[in-house]
């Protein structure tokens, strides 16, 4: 993919040494979900490479000046064969200066996360990532239940292509 470029940064194809470039950076609320998922003493960096690898596709919005990683998105294949992509978001807090651009632009690239392969995206959330939640809510993900993680509770979210 060619790398588009926008005033608050450019977005291109993730490669896994994005990974290593996020995690020192990673927002706390971010990192919190992860932990509370894997558990205490989960690689982060680890974690981040097995997603990039594992997506298709996967995005990584870069800083204007290219030095600092904002964020990383993709698509998880569900289950081989099956037009159901496990979603996920995950960033820095350089996010939270770039906000307006940031949501005025996602909707196009949550929809190319579909990438002509999925017919649903699907995930769950950490309730107390209130940021997230709020994004989720705005491009019209459609939250359809709840379970505990590590007695956190966890929103599951999904939506479908239109």
């Amino acid at each position: 993919m060619k790398p588009v470029v926008y005033p608050s940064g450019t977005i291109r194809s993730s490669v896994v040494t994005d990974a290593a470039r996020l995690e020192p950076i990673l927002r706390m609320e971010d990192r919190r979900e992860c932990l509370t998922i894997r558990g205490p003493s989960t690689n982060i960096q680890k974690v981040l490479e097995r997603g990039i690898e594992s997506s298709s596709p996967s995005y990584t919005l870069e800083s204007p000046d290219g030095n600092r990683i904002i964020c990383i998105l993709g698509t998880v294949p569900h289950w081989y064969g099956s037009p159901v992509g496990a979603v996920w978001m995950v960033g820095s807090s350089e996010i939270e200066k770039i906000v307006y651009d940031f949501v005025r632009n996602s909707a196009y690239w949550v929809s190319r996360l579909f990438d002509d392969k999925y017919d649903v995206l699907l995930n769950s959330i950490d309730s107390r990532n209130t940021l997230h939640l709020r994004w989720l809510k705005w491009l019209g993900f459609k939250f359809i239940g709840q379970h505990l993680v590590s007695g956190i509770n966890f929103y599951e979210f999904l939506k479908t292509r239109i």
